[in-house]
């Protein structure tokens, strides 16, 4: 379930903001949370 809402909250972000940094920004963002949930 963590898995498919980290790939939803990325793909909307790709979606919304359609730049690099703001994907390298969510992807740091996301990293510990996937540490903690898996």
């Amino acid at each position: 379930m963590l898995i498919l809402h980290a790939a939803a909250t990325l793909a909307t972000a790709l979606i919304v903001a359609g730049g690099e940094a703001a994907v390298w920004a969510l992807a740091a963002w996301l990293c510990p949370l996937i540490r903690i949930g898996s």
